[in-house]
């Protein structure tokens, strides 16, 4: 086949267990599309050898193996096995799955991704679909959710996994309409009276009578002057003036369909 690629050679430097887990994925994966499956065990390990590269072979050198256990496949995988992955202690694993949550700008695709991951080393067996579902009703960081899926007598792995990228979905495009609500506004203005008053004399004074504020003063010097209203970030006033001050912001999750 002209798209079959022989794996990588295998790292044997940091991370060991993870590049072991890799390269014999990509190995079980060449050996099957090439067909080599049924050969025998001898010409397994001599591909195996091959493919795993010359650190790994000298790794493979200091095995205690028998001259029969040397051409043996499975005896050549288990002392790879033992020796790039040591044994685990579950209670830590776990202790470390169990305290993982959503963080703060966290997607929750990454969230999931990472507690998938974790709940492999924690030796779940049967019931590692149940584990990631209450990992994710505990860790997420939407509360309003939290709660709807709590109320859910049937809620399995992958129904809290829809409905939580649906409410993650739901609330990106509510953002998203906000700020073209909010940039489609022009920029807030004082409203003052555009005549100055005048004196008792007939002048004009060059001051301006605010009806809010119910204050009388020059051009450029009101008490919003060069100042920031923090809630619209425009610059020469204050709430009482402000054009955005009706806008309500939109809720951090919008309400979702859920049967309970």
């Amino acid at each position: 086949m002209d798209c079959l690629k022989p794996p990588k050679c295998m790292n044997v430097g940091a991370n060991l267990s993870e590049n072991w887990r890799k390269f014999k994925q990509s190995c079980d994966i060449y050996m099957k599309v090439s067909g080599k499956t049924s050969i025998e065990s001898e010409m397994k390990v001599a591909i195996f050898l091959n493919l795993i590269g010359e650190d790994a072979v000298e790794l493979f050198n200091t095995f205690n193996l028998s001259d029969a256990d040397k051409t043996n496949e499975h005896k050549v995988i288990e002392h790879f096995e033992a020796y790039c992955v040591p044994k685990k202690n579950v209670v830590f694993e776990r202790f470390v799955f169990y305290k993982r949550d959503q963080q703060d700008g966290e997607t929750f695709e990454q969230y999931l991704t990472d507690i998938k991951k974790l709940s492999k080393n924690c030796q779940f067996q049967n019931f590692t679909n149940q584990m990631i579902r209450d990992r994710i009703v505990l860790g997420i960081s939407d509360l309003i959710l939290q709660n709807r899926l709590l109320q859910i007598d049937d809620l399995d792995m992958e129904k809290a996994v829809d409905y939580c990228k649906a409410a993650e979905a739901s609330k990106t495009k509510a953002k998203n309409l906000q700020v073209k609500s909010v940039q489609g506004m022009k920029p807030c203005k004082n409203k003052g009276d555009k005549k100055s008053k005048t004196s008792e004399g007939g002048k004009k004074t060059g001051q301006f009578n605010y009806g809010r504020w119910a204050r009388r003063h020059g051009p450029r010097q009101g008490p919003a002057f060069r100042k920031k209203y923090t809630s619209c970030g425009m610059f020469n006033h204050f709430s009482v003036s402000c054009r955005l001050l009706n806008v309500r912001e939109t809720q951090e999750s919008e309400d979702i369909d859920i049967e309970t």
